[in-house]
């Protein structure tokens, strides 16, 4: 019984190496990234090009990445904003997302709003495939900009596309739309 004993210990303790060697050489490859907000139960999230964004807590959360450029989120229930960061090896980074909601920013966030409520009835493809509307995001240091993408073939087919969104409740003069043929 005891020899049994002696047998089980010998893989555990290469196990508590092996984990504890890994920890080390994490800690050596990667940097720390500290994110905080301006509201307690703003949604933190983390995005690199080419990856979708992952939550990575509420309101402060710090979290270890490889080397390389992200852009780090917070969405409120009233405003949202984002950061583009720089992580370096064995550095950690501290940013801090102000949610403030100003004037300014409460109606460009009701103009947000009306846009997504669009984007919400997108794709759509008008009558026999004249034309089609879609959208995409234009991302900055700060914010990401709805744009509308109208594609059509000829003048015609672009003014049936913006009536369409006329007659579902929107301007879109008020909107950012970019035609493609």
């Amino acid at each position: 019984m005891k020899r049994a004993g002696n047998y089980l210990f010998i893989p555990v303790v290469i196990f508590v190496i092996y984990m504890i060697g890994s920890a080390i050489f994490t800690r050596q490859m990667t940097g720390s990234l500290k994110v905080s907000s301006s509201e307690p139960n703003a949604v933190l999230t983390v995005s690199r090009d080419g990856y979708q964004s992952v939550v990575i807590g509420e309101g402060g959360s710090t979290i270890r990445l490889e080397p390389g450029e992200y852009r780090v989120g917070a969405t409120s229930t009233n405003n949202q904003t984002f950061k583009i960061v720089t992580v370096e090896k064995q550095r950690t980074v501290e940013e801090f997302l102000d949610l403030a909601v100003s004037d300014e920013q409460r109606l460009e966030s009701q103009k947000k709003s009306q846009k997504n409520l669009l984007i919400e009835l997108l794709p759509y493809t008008g009558p026999s495939d004249s034309y089609e509307i879609t959208y995409r995001f234009e991302f900055s240091a700060t914010s990401a900009k709805p744009i509308i993408v109208i594609r059509s073939n000829n003048e015609q087919t672009k003014q049936s596309a913006l009536e369409w969104i006329k007659t579902v409740g929107f301007n879109p003069d008020e909107l950012d739309i970019e035609f493609t043929n």
